[in-house]
């Protein structure tokens, strides 16, 4: 009896295991440039599929221009930089970055970059895209909902 409810648990760990997302927030962030008041980055996501990893680039630039900003030689700091904005204002970013959300009002562009699209595992791939996110249409559209304050406030 120990063996059968050893067997059947190990049965039960493997199939929750495999049945998770793991890779959905995975992301890395390469700067390019930042000129009229656009930021040019390549996003590389780590997801089941090409369609998945372009939504999900989409979402992670626009995440990190409003919440992390970008470091490379130069630094662009983000727009949002009180993180209990988030939290506070939580039902405005679900639907925000809902699936064809606002946040799509603010990518310029995407273009798919011909490199090795990796295969890490058959349930893990990595794409790099480009996109260009229209910054300071994002800082007027946070500062018109009072998430931040106007640059002429404090003067």
């Amino acid at each position: 009896m120990k063996h059968i409810l050893v067997f059947v648990l190990s049965i039960f760990i493997v199939i929750t295991s495999f049945s998770q997302k793991k890779y959905s927030n995975e992301y890395e962030v390469n700067f390019v440039k930042s000129e009229n008041g656009k930021i040019y980055c390549t996003i590389f996501t780590y997801c089941k599929n090409e369609k998945q990893c372009l939504e999900n680039a989409k979402i992670n630039a626009i995440k990190t221009t409003l919440f992390r900003g970008f470091t490379s030689d130069i630094k662009i700091n983000p727009i949002i930089k009180n993180l209990d904005v988030e939290n506070e204002n939580k039902n405005y970013f679900n639907n925000f970055f809902k699936p064809n959300g606002r946040y799509l009002n603010f990518i310029e562009y995407t273009q798919y970059v011909q490199v090795e699209y990796a295969e890490i595992n058959k349930r893990k791939k990595k794409t790099a895209i480009n996109i260009v996110i229209l910054r300071d249409n994002l800082i007027k559209e946070m500062q018109n909902l009072k998430l931040i304050k106007l640059l002429d406030n404090g003067f």
